[in-house]
């Protein structure tokens, strides 16, 4: 971990926020986009394929609280008091679990690694979870200098976060050896801001 002598700025602007707690569930309802692909999407409903998509791969006794979309996919958070769970779905529908927990979990390597999955043959990053603390911005440094803003969801009394890349070039293609590449740099800024390497060996892949 690098620990960077820099601090947030109490006049920057807060993050975008979307809240979908409570929303009505209809089934096959549409989130759209935003315009750029990269910010969060407030929406009245939740997509309910979504929702299905994620259920057999987050922990039994979980119950979906938010969803968030964007361009390449949409993630979808589920809880249930201490315990909770993130999920991917990807364009093409398939998805990821990015992480679960019981409470709060500090930054590191474990919380912050990506999951790495083909889709409509290129390749999708993302990661995600619950936040342990208050934040101003999560932003993942890809090697091909992509910047991915972490998008975040408050909903049922926790703030969720999101990040994704669906790349092109080399990071978007399945063959490349992930020991050529230098690590992905996150920078996570609050009180103060950290700067995290993570090697590719700990990307985790689906298929």
């Amino acid at each position: 971990m690098l620990l960077l002598g820099a601090c947030a700025s109490p006049g920057a602007d807060e993050p975008a926020r979307a809240s979908l707690a409570g929303a009505e569930t209809t089934a096959g309802a549409q989130i759209d986009p935003s315009p750029t692909g990269d910010g969060p999407v407030a929406a009245d409903t939740v997509d309910q394929a979504v929702s299905d998509a994620c259920a057999p791969v987050v922990p039994t006794g979980l119950t979906e609280v938010a969803q968030s979309a964007e361009a390449g996919g949409t993630a979808s958070f589920w809880a249930s008091g201490r315990r909770w769970a993130a999920c991917d779905v990807a364009s093409d529908g398939d998805a990821s679990l990015l992480a679960q927990g019981r409470g709060a979990r500090g930054f590191g390597e474990g919380t912050l690694a990506l999951t790495a999955g083909p889709v409509d043959g290129t390749m999708r990053y993302a990661a995600g979870g619950r936040l342990p603390w208050p934040v101003d911005r999560i932003a993942y440094t890809f090697p091909d200098g992509y910047a991915a803003e972490a998008r975040f969801v408050e909903a049922d009394g926790a703030t969720w976060w999101a990040v994704s890349y669906t790349a092109d070039g080399t990071l978007g293609d399945p063959s490349t050896d992930p020991s050529t590449m230098d690590p992905v740099v996150v920078e996570v800024v609050g009180g103060a801001a950290e700067a995290f390497q993570l090697p590719w060996e700990s990307v985790q892949r689906s298929e």
